[in-house]
């Protein structure tokens, strides 16, 4: 191989891992976005409803080997717990939400769309894929804890009474 090929074969690795690091930092850096707008998606669903998101039980919550199909939160004023996670449908994510009872099963009895390309995706979804999505859903809710741990403030002071 000779030296030009070498340094051609560089520059090319060199571009390629340049452009994984920028996707990597628009990601990481984003987050707050993306968020903000699920916030604001769940927010108009849940209009005329009383329900809504409270904190996010965080993964030291969940038991060891719980792979989550997506982020699981507590729901204010209420035992129930809400699973936000996506169903992908033509390279797009469909959002959706299932709230599930402390005995594990699905309330509503069926999903929640959070936007209208999410609604059209559930209505084009056979019903057949939608008890698999329902039935994966409350495996993984009844291996959750019964009461979750969240992550609570921490007071500074009260500690630094105690060690004096």
């Amino acid at each position: 191989m000779r030296h030009d090929d070498l340094k051609d074969m560089g520059i090319l690795i060199g571009w390629i891992a340049g452009l994984i690091l920028i996707g990597c930092l628009l990601w990481f850096f984003t987050q707050p976005i993306r968020i903000q707008i699920l916030w604001s998606s769940l927010a108009r669903v849940w209009q005329e409803d009383s329900r809504r998101l409270d904190a996010p039980i965080p993964r030291g919550g969940l038991p060891e080997g719980v792979l989550s199909l997506g982020t699981w939160y507590t729901l204010v004023d209420s035992e129930n717990r809400a699973l936000v996670f996506s169903i992908m449908a033509d390279g797009m994510q469909a959002p959706c939400i299932a709230v599930v009872s402390p005995t594990g099963t699905v309330v509503e009895g069926d999903l929640i769309p959070v936007n209208r390309y999410s609604k059209q995706i559930l209505e084009q979804l056979p019903r057949g894929i939608r008890n698999i999505y329902l039935r994966r859903i409350e495996a993984e809710a009844a291996r959750l804890p019964r009461t979750a741990v969240l992550v609570e403030e921490y007071d500074t002071e009260e500690y630094d009474q105690e060690e004096e």
